[in-house]
C-alpha cells in the first residue's frame, strides 16, 4: 500500500481483509485532505448508473459504518449524493434532493428496523415528510412509495449485522423451541404423578355405600 488515496479506497473496498466497518467510516468521513480524497476515491470507483437511489446507497454503505458524527455523516453523503446525480442526470433536479432523499432513507432505516421503536414510521408519513424537496417540487408518491417498500422488505444494513441478527434471532428460535419441549416434558411429569396420586387414593379409600337419598342430599343443595 503506498501513499495514496486511490489505493486506500481500493483496500476499503476489500471485504475479504475483514476491516473494522466502523473504523473505515470513522476515517473517510474526517475533515482532512487525505481522508476526504480516500472517500472521493472510493465513491468516484462506484457506479450508480441506472440504479436505485436505495440500492446505491446500500452498495454505498456496504463498505464502512456510518460514524456517529453528524458533521462526517453530512460529508459522506453529500459525495454519495454528488456521485449518484451525476450517474443519473435526470432522476432529481439537484444533488440536494440526492442528499436530503438519502438521509431520510437512513432515518427510516433506522426507525422500521430499530425494535427499540415502537410507532413505526408510515408510508403516508414518509412522503409526507418528503414534499417538496426536488427544487420546491413534489416526487412522485409512487416513487416514495417504491422506496419506502424498498427499505421495508430489505433493510439497508451491513451484512455482517444482518448475519448477526440472523444467528440472534436463530438462537432465539432455539431457545423459544427449548423452553417448549422443556414445558411439555414438564406438563407429562406432572400428569403422570397425578394419575398415580389418583390411583393410590383409590387403592386406600373406603367407600361408604348409601343407604338413602337423604344421606347424600345436602351435596345437591
Amino acid at each position: 500500500l503506498n501513499d495514496d488515496p486511490a489505493s486506500l479506497a481500493t483496500l476499503f473496498q476489500n471485504t475479504e481483509l475483514g476491516l473494522d466497518k466502523t473504523a473505515i467510516g470513522d476515517y473517510l468521513g474526517e475533515d482532512k485532505p487525505f481522508n476526504k480524497n480516500a472517500l472521493h476515491a472510493l465513491v468516484g470507483g462506484l457506479d450508480f448508473k441506472g440504479q436505485s437511489l436505495d440500492g446505491s446507497l446500500r452498495h454505498f454503505l456496504s463498505f464502512f459504518r456510518l460514524p456517529g458524527e453528524a458533521q462526517k455523516i453530512d460529508r459522506m453523503m453529500e459525495k454519495f449524493a454528488e456521485k449518484y446525480c451525476n450517474d443519473n442526470p435526470d432522476r432529481f433536479a439537484n444533488a440536494d434532493c440526492a442528499f436530503v432523499l438519502s438521509f431520510s432513507l437512513i432515518m427510516l432505516q433506522t426507525d422500521l428496523h430499530n425494535p427499540g421503536i415502537k410507532n413505526k414510521m408510515t408510508k403516508d408519513e414518509f412522503v409526507r415528510n418528503n414534499r417538496g424537496i426536488n427544487d420546491n417540487q413534489d416526487l412522485p408518491r409512487e416513487y416514495l412509495e417504491s422506496l419506502y417498500d424498498g427499505v421495508f422488505h430489505n433493510p439497508i444494513s451491513l451484512q455482517e449485522d444482518q448475519e448477526a441478527r440472523n444467528r440472534q434471532e436463530s438462537q432465539a428460535a432455539r431457545d423459544l423451541n427449548q423452553k417448549y419441549e422443556l414445558f411439555v416434558k414438564e406438563t407429562e411429569t406432572m400428569v403422570q404423578k397425578t394419575k398415580a396420586a389418583m390411583q393410590s387414593r383409590r387403592r386406600n379409600s373406603t367407600y361408604v355405600v348409601a343407604q338413602s337419598v337423604e344421606h347424600v342430599r345436602p351435596l345437591f343443595e
